[in-house]
């Protein structure tokens, strides 16, 4: 398909961009409050925690339900409630792969995490007694209880997902041609 060229010595061409950047400047200026009340915005990504890991049990979030218990295997041979988890230091890292984390969601029914990782620490939780900034953080500012990771999966596409709104496709953390040329170019140049 060819490509179109403005032509930027036309007048009415001329006139027509220049309405179009000025247009939207000056009706931004005049909605605009004098000053914002806001003066910075921090976001904390944290990566292999879900919410219920770490403010489940904060009073008032939409956190741990009351009495429940999820089976630890199929066919349920029994039930496990979450726990606290006594340390800050969990012994092994969660699979948290786009498989896992999909076969854990069970097509919504939300029912198999200890399932699909297992192993019953899917469920355990901190508080305050392990996280005590992360629990004043979310005394004093917004807490997200509702918030969802952009991608059911691991952490390279959700980082994407944070700086550029989208993981170009990406659904695993498996490192790619283009992502090792990636890393060699910010050793080289950085």
């Amino acid at each position: 398909m060819p490509v179109r060229r403005v032509d930027h010595k036309n007048p009415v061409v001329v006139t027509l961009l220049a309405i179009m950047v000025v247009m939207p400047l000056s009706l931004v200026n005049q909605s605009a409050p004098k000053s914002l009340p806001i003066k910075h915005v921090i976001v904390i990504m944290e990566e292999n925690h879900t919410f219920d890991n770490y403010f489940g049990t904060y009073p008032g979030a939409n956190g741990l339900s009351p009495g429940i218990a999820l089976p630890t295997s199929t066919p349920s041979n029994g039930l496990v409630s979450p726990f606290h988890l006594a340390g800050p230091d969990v012994s092994s890292d969660l699979d948290h792969s786009w498989g896992t984390a999909h076969a854990a969601y069970d097509n919504g029914s939300m029912d198999r995490f200890v399932i699909a990782e297992n192993t019953n620490t899917t469920i355990g939780y901190f508080d305050y007694r392990e996280i005590p900034y992360y629990w004043d953080y979310a005394t004093q500012f917004v807490l997200l209880d509702n918030f969802y990771s952009s991608t059911m999966g691991p952490s390279l596409p959700n980082h994407l997902y944070l700086i550029a709104g989208q993981s170009g496709g990406l659904t695993d953390n498996a490192h790619s041609e283009t992502q090792l040329h990636f890393e060699q170019h910010t050793q080289r140049y950085v």
